[in-house]
């Protein structure tokens, strides 16, 4: 008899966690690449169709960084600042400067389609990647 009471309890209990799962989820829709800023301890989430890079703190709090106009592909880091693959057909790099957290400037790529993959060198000189 008590395995037959404590079932409804831990129906209720499971589908009370999934539905606020699901409404904790709201920020993070379609992610397409995720990058760890370590010096600031969070992960940083680019969401393909918002066009929105979320940010994950330490605690699991959600907020947004930055919302691209369009689309949000690839994502690096290099020191300060974050360059995140926006928009396509031309391709373009956003660069958002981490001190401020603000956008800094967009490098368009004239013949590119969709750039994906981003990273640099010791150098400092950018590597994209055009699917």
């Amino acid at each position: 008899m008590r395995i037959v009471q404590s079932i409804p309890i831990v129906l209720f209990f499971v589908m009370t966690l999934s539905a606020t799962r699901i409404s904790s989820q709201s920020l993070i829709a379609n992610p397409e690449c995720v990058t760890y800023d370590a010096a600031r301890d969070r992960f940083l989430v680019s969401c393909f169709n918002s066009g929105r890079i979320a940010q994950i703190d330490s605690n699991g709090v959600e907020s947004i960084l930055w919302t691209s106009s369009r689309l949000a592909y690839g994502s690096h880091i290099d020191g300060n600042l974050f360059y995140v693959s926006v928009e396509n057909n031309p391709g373009s790099i956003a660069v958002i400067d981490f001190e401020t957290d603000t956008f800094i400037k967009k490098i368009t790529m004239p013949s590119s389609a969709q750039l994906d993959g981003i990273t640099t060198d010791t150098s400092g000189y950018l590597y994209v990647a055009d699917m």
